[in-house]
């Protein structure tokens, strides 16, 4: 089964999220710094088959997040 990768800045909702993902039977792996979530993805791009992602982070946006996992 691949995996959601979960990217918010604010830990509270990584761990919320990450929760609520896998009560519902999803494998998530969960991350409150979007480099490290990139880092996790391009070492492993293939074992996601979804990001889940804010918007507005410090540092990398989630736009930039996207845009930078379609060219992996």
């Amino acid at each position: 089964m691949k995996r959601i990768l979960f990217v918010d800045d604010e830990e509270l909702l990584v761990q919320t999220g990450t929760k609520l993902l896998e009560r519902s039977g999803f494998r998530v792996t969960g991350f409150s710094c979007p480099m490290a979530g990139m880092e996790s993805f391009r070492a492993n791009p293939d074992e996601f088959a979804l990001i889940v992602t804010d918007y507005n982070m410090p540092g990398c946006n989630g736009l930039e997040l996207a845009q930078d996992a379609r060219r992996i």
